[in-house]
C-alpha cells in the first residue's frame, strides 16, 4: 500500500514537472493568437484574397438580357441568356440562347419563334501569339506580389525571432547576475557568522559587527536592484510570447547562460548559405519576374490590334449560320510601347544593381561579424583567466582575515572585485551569443 502511494505521488510530481525553456521553444508561441506574430503575417492574407479577386476575371459568368418595346409603328421583343468565360490570353468563349421577334431597335437580329442557339469565340491574335492578356497579366502580378509579401513576412518573423532570442539570452544573463549577487550576499552572511563568533571569543571588537551589517545591507540592495532588472526583462520577454508569468513558471524553468560557442562555420561557406537564403535577394528576383511579365504584356503594343470574332448559330426552323468579324487597329507612332519599354529596361538594370549591392553588403556583414566573434572568444578566454586570478586573491585574503592578519574592508573589496570580474565574463558570454545570433540572422537560417 505504501509503495502504491509512493508511485501515485511520484507520477503526480512527474506530470507537473517543468521543462527547461530553450531558444527553439520561442517558435511554439509564434501563432496567430500572438498579436506580435500576426502583425508580421497579416499582409499575406490580404494579398492572397487580392489574388482571388483577379482570378475572378476567369470565372464563368451568366449573361442575360431582355427587351420589349411597343412603339406606335413598331413592336419587338428580344430575349438572350447564356454563359461566358475567359479562357486565357484574351480568348473568350460564350454560348447562349436568343429569341428576337418584331423590328429590333439596336440590331437586325431575327429568329424563328423558337429562337436559336449561338456560340462565340473571341480571338485577340497578337495576345495569343505572345501568350499574355490584361487579365493574365493582372493575375500574374498579383501572384508575384503575394510571393514578395510572403518573403517580407518571413523576413519580419526571422527578425522578430532574433529580437526575442536576444531578450531570452539577456534574461539568462540577468538570472546569472542575480545569482552572482546572491552568492556575494551569502559570503557576507558567512563573514557575519565568523565575526559574531570572533566577538564572543574577544578576538574582534563590537564595531566589526556594525561594519559587516552595513555591508550586508549594501549587498541586499545590489540583489534587489539586479532582481528588478531581471523581472523587467522577464515581463518584456513574456509579452512577446503572449503568455503570463504564472503559466510560464508552471511549465518551464530557465537554464544557465550558454558558455560554449554555438556556431562553427568557414567564411566562404557562410557567404554561400547567406546568398542562398537571403530573403531580400529572393524578393529582388521576384521583382525581376514582375518586370518580365510587364515587358511581355507591353510587347503586344508593338503589334497592331487584331481581334477575330467567330459566331455560329443554329435556329430550330432556319438551321445553321455563321458570322466572322475582324477588328484591326494600328498605332502609327507607338509612343506608349517605346516609353514603357524604356521604363522596364531601366527598372531591370536597377534591380540587377540592387542584387549586386545586397551581395556586397552580405559579404561585408559576414566578414565583420565573424571577426567580432573571433575577438569575443579571445576576450572570454582572457576574462576566464582574470576570474581565476581574482578568485585566488580573494581566497588568500579570506585566509589572512581568518588568521587575524587581514581586515574586513580589504576582504569586502576583494569579494566585490571578484564579482565584477565574474559579471564582466558573463557579459562577454552574452555579447558572444549576440554576435552569433546576428550571424545566424545574416545567414537567414529557416526557423
Amino acid at each position: 500500500m505504501r509503495i502504491r502511494g509512493f508511485l501515485v505521488i511520484l507520477l503526480s510530481s512527474y506530470s507537473f514537472a517543468q521543462e527547461v525553456f530553450v531558444q527553439k521553444d520561442i517558435i511554439k508561441y509564434f501563432n496567430e493568437k500572438n498579436p506580435f506574430y500576426y502583425e508580421k503575417v497579416g499582409d499575406i492574407y490580404i494579398k492572397e484574397y487580392n489574388e482571388i479577386f483577379y482570378q475572378g476575371a476567369f470565372d464563368i459568368k451568366l449573361d442575360a438580357r431582355y427587351e420589349k418595346k411597343e412603339y406606335p409603328l413598331s413592336l419587338a421583343e428580344f430575349t438572350k441568356a447564356g454563359l461566358k468565360q475567359s479562357l486565357g490570353n484574351g480568348v473568350e468563349f460564350s454560348a447562349a440562347y436568343r429569341q428576337a421577334t418584331g423590328t429590333q431597335e439596336y440590331n437586325n437580329i431575327k429568329t424563328s419563334k423558337d429562337g436559336e442557339g449561338i456560340i462565340n469565340l473571341h480571338l485577340p491574335i497578337f495576345n495569343i501569339l505572345n501568350s499574355i492578356s490584361k487579365n493574365r497579366k493582372n493575375l500574374s502580378l498579383a501572384e508575384q506580389k503575394t510571393k514578395i509579401t510572403r518573403l517580407q513576412s518571413q523576413e519580419k518573423i526571422i527578425k522578430f525571432y532574433l529580437d526575442v532570442s536576444k531578450l531570452y539570452y539577456k534574461l539568462l544573463l540577468q538570472k546569472e547576475l542575480l545569482q552572482a549577487n546572491k552568492e556575494l550576499l551569502d559570503k557576507a552572511y558567512i563573514n557575519f557568522e565568523f565575526i559574531q563568533k570572533s566577538i564572543q571569543t574577544g578576538k574582534l571588537p563590537q564595531i566589526a559587527l556594525v561594519e559587516i551589517e552595513s555591508e550586508i545591507i549594501n549587498r541586499k540592495q545590489r540583489v534587489a536592484l539586479t532582481n528588478i532588472e531581471f523581472q523587467k526583462n522577464f515581463y518584456s520577454f513574456l509579452q512577446y510570447l503572449n503568455i503570463n508569468k504564472k503559466d510560464f513558471n508552471k511549465s518551464y524553468t530557465l537554464p544557465e547562460l550558454p558558455k560554449q560557442s554555438s556556431i562553427e562555420l568557414a567564411q566562404d561557406k557562410a557567404m554561400q548559405i547567406a546568398f542562398s537564403n537571403s530573403l531580400l535577394l529572393k524578393s529582388l528576383h521576384v521583382k525581376k519576374k514582375e518586370i518580365t511579365i510587364k515587358q511581355k504584356y507591353n510587347q503586344v503594343k508593338k503589334y497592331p490590334k487584331l481581334d477575330v470574332n467567330l459566331y455560329g448559330v443554329y435556329d430550330l426552323k432556319y438551321k445553321e449560320g455563321y458570322k466572322a468579324t475582324f477588328d484591326f487597329n494600328l498605332p502609327l507612332q507607338r509612343s506608349s510601347y517605346k516609353g514603357l519599354k524604356g521604363v522596364y529596361t531601366k527598372e531591370m538594370l536597377l534591380i540587377q544593381n540592387k542584387i549586386a549591392l545586397q551581395k556586397s553588403k552580405i559579404k561585408t556583414a559576414i566578414i565583420t561579424v565573424m571577426q567580432e566573434i573571433k575577438t569575443k572568444k579571445e576576450v572570454i578566454r582572457l576574462a576566464k583567466k582574470e576570474v581565476t586570478l581574482k578568485q585566488k586573491v580573494e581566497d588568500a585574503q579570506r585566509r589572512r582575515y581568518k588568521l587575524g592578519i587581514g581586515n574586513l574592508l580589504t576582504l569586502n573589496q576583494r569579494e566585490i572585485i571578484t564579482l565584477q570580474a565574474k559579471q564582466k565574463l558573463l557579459n562577454e558570454y552574452y555579447k558572444l551569443i549576440e554576435k552569433e545570433l546576428e550571424l545566424r540572422y545574416i545567414l537567414r537560417e529557416p526557423l
